[in-house]
């Protein structure tokens, strides 16, 4: 009798194992502190799907615009330990600090990495009806005529507002920067003439500019970028050092575990391997990157630094 209870109660543990792994896991949460339809947006469902694929898990996006990425970033960082909850972020994430003293968290020490998703090279767009074919041309049109000029941002303390300072000062050209919420709303005004240019990613500006709703007055690269040969990059135009490639990735909160911050990390380089989500990608205009967590890690404390640096020296100021 006692063999037989002993063996009943190893039955029931086994099926309740069995039934516990049936079960399917609970779904990945990404969360993308910007509007649907971006560039960011875009990667992280793409990213994060196929990353989900190879752990076998559902992915559900979710977007909480605002506050230059800071709500996203606040949520995810107070969230789950569990790795239940992650962040599709970019390369304005290192130097959040910098810009605003109050934070809520900090953007190295509070996340864990989990890798880079794709690099992606910048084009500074403009309304076709804006004279001057290149930036050279549209800066000296208006200077000369005492136009200022509108420059659209993804939002306040972004790459992208920066590189608008930079431009300002470097060009001696009024510009008046817009901020919104996210690349998708801010070129959508762009096309209707209500702001001049921006920066924008390939993935976003491309489509727009073989429509042409959009032409291009400048790329990020060292080089002109094939399909747009007859483009001079930034440095060509004068204006060294405006804005750098950027890149994706993805974060945990740093309380998550090291072990599944990796298993994340290689489902993810697994995933931009696959000639599928590798085709997709190059197709947008982002390479992708992958690499290990302390790669990824290096790179945000690097650009931390080097921001940081140019919003002192600036003396940008975002209103809390």
């Amino acid at each position: 009798m006692r063999n037989l209870r002993a063996l009943l109660v190893s039955l029931l543990v086994a099926l309740i194992a069995s039934l516990a792994l049936a079960q399917p896991q609970a779904p990945l949460k990404i969360i993308v502190g910007f509007a649907p339809g971006g560039s960011l947006d875009t990667v992280a469902r793409l990213a994060g799907t196929a990353m989900g694929q190879e752990l076998g898990r559902p992915v559900v996006i979710e977007n909480r615009p605002g506050a230059d990425g800071n709500i996203a970033a606040e949520l995810v960082s107070r969230g789950p330990a569990d790795g239940s909850v992650m962040l599709a972020t970019f390369n304005t994430h290192p130097f959040l600090a910098s810009l605003h003293p109050r934070l809520g968290f900090d953007p190295i020490e509070d996340f864990k990495p989990v890798g880079l998703i794709a690099s992606t090279p910048y084009l500074l767009v403009a309304n076709p009806n804006l004279p001057g074919q290149d930036l050279r041309e549209a800066l000296a049109k208006a200077k000369s005529e005492g136009r200022v000029q509108s420059f659209g941002t993804v939002g306040p303390g972004s790459p992208q507002h920066l590189s608008g300072v930079r431009l300002q000062t470097a060009s001696g050209v009024p510009i008046t920067i817009v901020h919104y919420k996210g690349g998708s709303p801010a070129l959508n005004d762009v096309m209707a003439g209500h702001v001049d240019m921006m920066i924008s990613t390939i993935a976003l500006g491309m489509p727009q500019v073989r429509a042409g709703k959009l032409k291009v007055l400048g790329v990020s690269t060292a080089q002109r970028l094939p399909g747009l040969p007859s483009v001079p990059t930034l440095d060509e135009a004068g204006f060294s050092g405006i804005m750098p490639d950027g890149w994706f990735g993805f974060l945990l909160p740093a309380r998550a575990p090291t072990a599944v911050a990796t298993g994340y990390n290689e489902a993810l380089n697994r995933a931009l391997q696959t000639p599928a989500v590798r085709e997709r990608l190059e197709a947008l205009g982002a390479p992708p990157l992958g690499g290990s967590l302390a790669r990824m890690d290096k790179q945000m404390r690097e650009e931390r630094d080097i921001w940081s640096k140019i919003v002192k020296d600036n003396g940008v100021r975002v209103e809390e």
